[in-house]
């Protein structure tokens, strides 16, 4: 995300997609190690499983689209600044987990 926000390109254009071959693939696997560690961390304290996926599932639903509506209005005001914004707070966000 820093790496884009400082490019010289000021096109709007995504020059990579991030949708395909291998960065689709580590993308899911990073999300499917994300899940995994809250289903073991779900499993001892569940009672009602199929309760817990629908409002995990309804909520992952309700704030995916509240971040893409919001993204794209914000996109014309702010563009690539919070871009580098982003990027700095997932690494400290990094380096906090990474010390703990």
């Amino acid at each position: 995300m820093l790496k884009d926000a400082f490019s010289a390109q000021d096109d709007g254009l995504q020059t990579i997609d991030r949708t395909r071959k291998w960065s689709l693939v580590f993308l899911s696997i990073a999300t499917s190690i994300d899940a995994l560690g809250a289903g073991f961390g779900l499993g001892p304290i569940a009672r009602n499983f199929l309760a817990i996926s629908a409002i995990i599932g309804i909520t992952a639903l309700i704030m995916t689209t509240i971040g893409m509506v919001l993204g794209n209005f914000l996109k014309r005001y702010v563009g690539k600044r919070m871009e580098a914004v982003g990027g700095a707070v997932l690494i400290f966000l990094g380096f906090r987990i990474l010390m703990s």
